[in-house]
C-alpha cells in the first residue's frame, strides 16, 4: 500500500504529524509532502543537523516544522518527543513510525545485533504508539502508520550482495515479522475513531541509495 492510500481518510491541512526517521530518505520525503499539504510536521531522528536543515527547507517553502532530536531506542526520548509535539501544537493527529535499521546476516550473530534490531524495528513503534494514544483518545481521533518491510510478510532468501553485507538477514526478517504481527493487532483501533495502517517497503539491493525524489516516488505513488 502506498502511504497516500493510508491518508485518504484524513484531511491533512492543519493536522499535526510526528514522523520518525525523518532526517533522510522516506521519512524526509514524507515530511516534505505532508508539509506541502498543510500539515504541521514534527521531525524525529538522531541527526540533529539533518533535522535542522530539513526544518529550514520546509519553513522556507511556507510550511510548519519542528525538529525534536530523538533516539527511538530510548523510552525517555520517545516520551519527550510526544510531549513536545502535544505541548507545542495542542494535539497529535498522525504518528508515522518510519525509523528502522537493517543488519544481522545470521542467527549466530551476537546478542547486541539482535537487540538493536528489536529495539528500533519492534519496540520503538510499540512505545511510540503507547505514548501517542492517550492524546489521540482525548481528542477523539488520530491515525498511526507503521512503515516496515515486505520481508515482514514474506520470506526472502539471503543471496548475493545481501549475503555479504548482512543488510537483510534472518534477524532483520524476524524483527520485521514481529512488527508486522503487531501491526495486525493494532488494526483493532479501527473499531474506534483511531486508525492504524501498515506500509511495507519493497526489497532493494544492499547498494541501493535513496535520494529524496526516489523516496517520494517509492512511498507516495
Amino acid at each position: 500500500m502506498a502511504l497516500r492510500e493510508g491518508l485518504t481518510r484524513m484531511n491533512i491541512q492543519g493536522r499535526v504529524a510526528i514522523i520518525t526517521g525523518a532526517s533522510s530518505g522516506i521519512g524526509a520525503a514524507t515530511a516534505r509532502e505532508l508539509a506541502r499539504q498543510g500539515a504541521k510536521v514534527v521531525l524525529a531522528a538522531r541527526r540533529t543537523d539533518h533535522l535542522n536543515m530539513l526544518v529550514e527547507e520546509i519553513v522556507r517553502e511556507g510550511g510548519c516544522a519542528l525538529a525534536v532530536p530523538t533516539d527511538v531506542r530510548e523510552r525517555g526520548n520517545i516520551d519527550h518527543l510526544v510531549q513536545t509535539a502535544a505541548e507545542t501544537f495542542g494535539r497529535i493527529d498522525l504518528l508515522i513510525n518510519n525509523a528502522g535499521v537493517g543488519g544481522g546476516s545470521s542467527i549466530s550473530d551476537r546478542d547486541e545485533t539482535m537487540q538493536q534490531l528489536v529495539a528500533v524495528n519492534l519496540l520503538a513503534p510499540t512505545h511510540l504508539v503507547q505514548a501517542a494514544l492517550p492524546c489521540m483518545r482525548r481528542q477523539g481521533s488520530g491515525m498511526i502508520i507503521n512503515i516496515g518491510s515486505v520481508v515482514g510478510e514474506i520470506g526472502m532468501r539471503l543471496q548475493g550482495a545481501n549475503a555479504r553485507t548482512g543488510s537483510r538477514g534472518p534477524n532483520y526478517r524476524q524483527s520485521n515479522s514481529a512488527s508486522s504481527a503487531y501491526n495486525h493487532c493494532a488494526m483493532a483501533l479501527q473499531a474506534t475513531d483511531l486508525w492504524s495502517e501498515a506500509v511495507s517497503r519493497g526489497h532493494r539491493p544492499a547498494s541501493w541509495q535513496c535520494d529524496n525524489a526516489t523516496a517520494r516516488e517509492q512511498i507516495w505513488k
